[in-house]
């Protein structure tokens, strides 16, 4: 019995640590999604065409920094999941083969893993939608460095940026979705 509370235990930390990470990835996605409306700065289409390189940049930058968050907070969904099959087995050495293999006694771990299986679905789902968003803005850096003397590169520009936008919008939405089933299991399971 003192092996199954000391499990338990280390499961709740990592329920709360997951919690945490997904948490965080949503927050840095929506700072991100913010930055993606930001006006540009200047006054002038001139001015707002200079500045518009740099923001490409800054937008990729965050956009390569948001893959290991989300790697992360997959982690995190991967290692509590783990941490409760084998903890829930009777021989820790080998674990439950799936979640419908828990005991009654284990139902809040039972339905938190549930829950955290659909977690990694989203978090998955963000992860590629954060890919195709990093692609479709590296076309835009690429058609707009292509040739500035071309005129009609701008509306091509512009929708491949406005492409990574919505592509985006969909990894935030996916993420939002993965933190609401990861609030439902730590309320189940932290008291």
């Amino acid at each position: 019995m003192a092996e199954a509370a000391a499990w338990t235990a280390v499961f709740r930390q990592r329920v709360v640590s997951v919690h945490e990470h997904v948490r965080d990835a949503r927050d840095r996605l929506v700072a991100l999604d913010a930055s993606f409306l930001q006006p540009l700065p200047g006054t002038g289409a001139q001015a707002k065409l200079a500045a518009f390189p740099a923001r490409l940049d800054l937008l990729m930058g965050s956009l390569r920094a948001a893959t290991p968050i989300l790697n992360s907070a997959l982690v995190y969904i991967e290692a509590a999941e783990i941490l409760a099959l084998h903890g829930g087995s009777a021989n820790p050495w080998t674990p439950l083969p799936s979640v419908l293999n828990f005991t009654p006694r284990d139902a809040a771990v039972q339905l938190a893993l549930a829950r955290y299986q659909t977690a990694r679905v989203w978090v998955l789902g963000a992860l590629t939608m954060v890919e195709c968003s990093r692609g479709h803005l590296a076309t835009a850096i690429a058609l707009f460095a292509a040739n500035p003397a071309i005129p009609y590169r701008m509306p091509f520009v512009m929708k491949e940026y406005g492409t990574a936008h919505f592509a985006l919008r969909d990894a935030v939405n996916m993420v939002e979705d993965a933190l609401f089933e990861v609030t439902l299991s730590r309320q189940r399971i932290t008291p």
